[in-house]
């Protein structure tokens, strides 16, 4: 499992393998474990649309969960059953051990009784010799099963504790983190479908918006929110799969190791019982002769996995994430203004690293990591500088946001060569959004752009007040002409 988990797909024109493309890969290490024959080639597919891709990623969730869940109860079971062999071959040493001491103890008690109610009527004249030979023969015998009962508790072949050890450790991350992450899948899931369910409220509600020619709500901000959760959904899946190929190969070296212990075990076993292949009594004689069947952990990788027949056939693969600039204007990196010094009572400073996105509607927003913005420089796509593309956006990094048709203040200031390019947009009772860009031609079309949001925030004011006017003139007309007539 662990080695189709390792064929790893690349995202096309890029040099590193994507998370979609990891969760490729790692389905097909899944399928491998729950009973499949061959890793499934992963196909590249592709989703024009949002919408398409959040289809596709319900139906793969839904055949991979139910993939991993058979999967997982499997392991269990193996888990459980080669436990309990162990804990029976050790139970086996252990009741052939109390049962040599129990023999050797009755043995000599017997004996010793014996000669008491023997000894007082024995003339030892006639029988003396042959009495002490004989108890002497008995209680050599109990000292022999008493020796025989010390070598079956040193017979435990060395490893049987450690293996017992190891299964339990198996069984109870099977049972505990690697169950508790396929649980955070299914929450991560349901997060992602509450996700778009509210994208799609908005998306109609945006429409209807543009149709009545009001304001619009901000859709790209919740196609971001869900965006977040389908990634969150993913990884979880990847940890979870990931856990699920870990205790398929945890479980199989344990398997192989336990099928090694049996060999000794057996030698022990029949070493002590008086003879290769046979069970016998502590005088050495067989009772029953047979080979020693191996144990073969092998045998159930070709058997029927017993997962849900929607499971059995090759297991989907979901596509790349279709691109959120659908909605997006423009994108680029600017500096943000922000507090300096100790506590932020050093006056204001610029920071390099922010993310300026100006939708389709006019909502502009400031988004700043600080993860992102400590990190050295990184290469993106072969090898390019990483840009404001290339950056996966949340919507708990947004520092400001503006609806620009309706803000109070635009400004655009060219202050030098030096200090850059700085714009100043606010609104009513939100935050000011203050970046600076390097780029002039970047700089000249954000300009351009938002100057026409306000333009046309102001026609539609304009219109609005014109015809809330016409409105209030027409009932004044319609309240004058009713009071001079005559009733």
């Amino acid at each position: 499992a662990l080695q189709a988990c390792g064929r790893a797909g690349v995202r096309p024109g890029s040099g590193q393998p994507s998370s979609l493309a990891r969760a490729m890969a790692l389905s097909q290490g899944l399928q491998v474990a729950a009973g499949q024959a061959q890793p499934v080639a992963p196909t590249r597919g592709s989703c024009l649309f949002l919408h398409e891709w959040e289809a596709a990623r319900a139906q793969v969730h839904a055949v991979r969960r139910k993939c991993a869940e058979s999967t997982l109860y499997r392991f269990q079971l193996r888990a459980q059953s080669g436990l309990a062999a162990v804990e029976a071959w050790l139970a086996v040493l252990e009741l052939r051990k109390k049962l040599q001491e129990v023999t050797a103890a009755a043995t000599t008690r017997g004996i010793d009784e014996l000669e008491a109610r023997w000894r007082p009527v024995r003339l030892d004249a006639i029988d003396g010799e042959a009495a002490t030979w004989l108890l002497a023969a008995e209680r050599s015998h109990a000292s022999a099963l008493a020796e025989t009962a010390a070598r079956w508790g040193a017979a435990v072949p060395r490893g049987f504790e450690d293996l017992k050890g190891k299964y339990l450790a198996l069984s109870e991350s099977l049972a505990g983190e690697t169950v508790a992450a396929v649980q955070a899948m299914d929450k991560a899931h349901e997060a992602a479908v509450q996700a778009w369910s509210g994208h799609s409220d908005r998306l109609e509600a945006t429409a209807q918006a543009v149709a009545e020619e009001r304001a619009p709500p901000d859709s790209w901000l919740s196609e971001v929110r869900y965006r977040e959760q389908a990634r969150g959904h993913v990884s979880n899946q990847i940890l979870a799969e990931g856990l699920v190929a870990k205790g398929s190969a945890t479980l199989a070296a344990l398997e192989q190791e336990r099928a090694q212990l049996w060999e000794a075990f057996v030698a022990s076993y029949t070493g002590l019982s008086g003879g290769s292949g046979a069970a016998g009594h502590p005088g050495g004689v067989p009772l029953v002769e047979q080979p020693v069947p191996p144990v073969r952990p092998e045998a159930m990788d070709g058997q029927p996995s017993g997962a849900p027949a929607e499971v059995q056939g090759p297991l989907p693969v979901l596509p790349e994430m279709p691109s959120a600039s659908g909605a997006v204007l423009q994108r680029t990196k600017v500096a943000m203004q922000a507090s300096g010094g100790l506590f932020g009572l050093g006056g204001s400073t610029w920071r390099e690293g922010a993310t300026l996105v100006l939708t389709l509607h006019g909502y502009l927003h400031m988004f700043f990591l600080e993860a992102s913005s400590k990190a050295p420089k990184a290469s993106g796509p072969a090898g390019r500088p990483v840009t404001a593309e290339d950056e996966e956006l949340v919507e708990s990094a947004i520092k400001a946001s503006v609806y620009v048709p309706l803000a109070t203040r635009c400004v655009f200031l060219r202050k030098g060569k030096d200090d850059g390019l700085a714009l100043a947009l606010r609104s009513l009772r939100t935050p000011t959004v203050q970046a600076r860009v390097a780029d002039a031609q970047v700089f000249q079309e954000l300009e351009q752009r938002c100057h026409d949001f306000v333009r046309r925030g102001q026609g539609l004011r304009n219109a609005a007040a014109s015809a809330a006017a016409a409105a209030a003139a027409t009932a004044a007309a319609g309240t004058g002409q009713a009071a001079g007539r005559p009733e």
